[in-house]
Parts: structure tokens; sequence; C-alpha cells
């Protein structure tokens, strides 16, 4: 969820009110998000995640950051050690105040100029240069013990959406996706990517492939499809780390179902957590009355707790 201003809110009684797995901070002066973060990282049972968009530098968490610049003009050197300095950079000032994870780097393809969303945000349209330029950020990242979250699976920049309006699509066949956004996906994940964020994104031709003769209006965008998400991420693709969303409040979210059929069919789809820009206890209490109605959430639910705690452990030693 979305970090808290302490002059807001009493942080230790948010804490114990909904306890986070994780929040998300938009930028503000150092020496605030600090101590923001170290006192709700010292109340809490568990260590909590504290993410920020650190795509363009660590001006993505404090407002003194530093800005080194978008993707697409480190992707304009064609040298990774560019990309590698915006991780290392943004790392090192996240590093700084407590930030442990980073939603980038972006690995979707600006394969449609017209796209709002990717543009200026990827690092282009080659998908070897995207490649080589987001490991080398990632590497940089990880060097100041960030996590990085690589995204938009299955991958954004085909279509002319904007996920957060409405669902986006990404068209490409079957073996074309495989081809550019699947390499991409398997190269992160054989060399053991922890944490990826699922995207409003549909890809037809992937659930076509998986579920022979599936209705069109029974196709779901991947954050509420098992079978890009359980089927094409995890069994296809073999990865075994942490899925969560991005921000559920995006149009391209809620406009898939009910929001009372949408929370289940995004945990059984292999979800293991998800981004509130906002919480309310109606949505705490709705996901509550789900469980315990049982809807198919037992087995689902354990093995996103394992996922959970899995890449947490390491921050508590």
């Amino acid at each position: 969820m979305i970090g808290q201003d302490e002059k807001m809110v009493d942080l230790d009684e948010f804490i114990d009110k909904y306890k986070p797995g994780g929040m998300m901070f938009r930028p503000a002066p150092a020496a605030d998000i600090k101590r923001q973060i170290k006192q709700i990282q010292n109340h809490s049972k568990y260590p909590l995640f504290f993410a920020a968009n650190l795509e363009s530098g660590g001006n993505g968490i404090i407002s003194e950051g530093t800005w080194l610049g978008m993707p697409m003009q480190m992707a304009a050197t064609d040298n990774t050690d560019a990309a590698f300095q915006l991780g290392n950079v943004a790392g090192y000032e996240a590093n700084q105040v407590g930030c442990n994870m980073s939603f980038a780097p972006i690995v979707d393809i600006d394969n449609n100029f017209r796209n709002p969303i990717t543009n200026t945000r990827t690092y282009g349209s080659d998908p070897k240069r995207v490649l080589k330029m987001a490991q080398a950020q990632r590497k940089g990242l990880e060097e100041n013990h960030v996590i990085p979250v690589i995204k938009h699976f299955p991958g954004d920049g085909v279509d002319e959406r904007d996920q957060h309006l409405l669902s986006s699509i990404n068209s490409l066949s079957a073996e074309d996706w495989s081809n550019t956004y699947g390499h991409i996906y398997k190269t992160f994940i054989d060399q053991g990517i922890s944490t990826i964020m699922i995207g409003h994104i549909y890809q037809p031709a992937w659930e076509r492939k998986l579920q022979k003769g599936i209705a069109d209006q029974d196709l779901r965008p991947a954050s509420a499809s098992k079978l890009l998400i359980n089927g094409l991420l995890r069994k296809e693709l073999g990865f075994n780390g942490l899925a969560m969303t991005d921000a559920t409040a995006m149009v391209g979210y809620n406009v898939i179902l009910p929001r009372k059929e949408l929370l289940p069919a995004t945990i059984n789809a292999g979800v293991d957590m998800i981004l509130f820009n906002k919480i309310s206890m109606k949505i705490i209490k709705l996901s509550q009355k789900l469980l315990n109605l049982g809807l198919s959430l037992k087995n689902a639910s354990t093995k996103q707790s394992h996922a959970f705690l899995q890449l947490k452990l390491p921050k508590i030693f």
C-alpha cells in the first residue's frame, strides 16, 4: 500500500490495523522517509518491503535524490555502464533511507511509439538492448541491497492503451512473444530474479495456446489470469518467486470483474502480493469474508505466504 505520512496518521496504529506486507513511497525529504521507514520497520512484527519507482534515479524515493535520466536515454548510449549507474545510484540513495525494493527495471519493449506508458520509460524497441540494459540496472540495484522488480508482465508497449484507464493488450503471437518478451523474462528467471510485477495486460495468444477453445469473454488480463501466471509465467517459464500486481486502483484492473470476484481470481491466478494505492477496512473485510467463505483460496494462500516469507527471510538476518 502507499506509504503513510506521519503528520496524517499514527504509523504504529496504522501497521497494527492493516498489517501490510509492504509500503510504496512517493518522493519526500530524505530525513522524513528515513525516520518513517525506521519507525514502521521497528514496529512491524515482520520486516516490510519498502518500495519506490526507482526508474530514473534516487529521485524516485527522496526529493533530494539524483535524477540520472530515463531508461531510453541510458539506452541511447548503448553502454551498459550507464544502466548500471542508474541502478547503482538509485540503489545507494534508496538504501540510505531504508528503501529495500525497486519497482524497476522496466523490461517492456517500445514496439509502438504511440504507447503512453512505455515510451521513454523503456530501454527502447530492440529486445536485446532492453535485456542487456535491464540486466545492468538490476546489478546496480542488487549491489546496494535493493530488490529489483521487473515489470510489467506479460509486457507493455504493443498497443496504444493506458493500463490506468483500461486494460491493455499484448497482441503478439505466442511465437513472437516467446522470442521477444518471453526471452527477456526467461533470461531473468534463469538468472534468479526474485520478483515480477504483473500488469493489467492481456496476452490472448498464450491464453488460447494454453486452453484450446477458450471463449473471448473468458480471456483475462494477466493480473487475473491463472493461464498467464500459473500457466505461462510459472510452468512454461519456470518462475518460482514473488508475483505482485501492478496498482489495483487502475481502471485497467477494476473493469475485469466485480470486485468480489476479482480479488479471489487474482489470488487463484498465482499472485502473491496485491498492490493497493488505497486501503480501507471495506477491502480488508471483503478479503477476510472471501477467505472465510473458502472460495478455493486455502491452498493458494498457503503457497503465496511461503513465497512471501521466502523473499523476506534474508532481510531478517
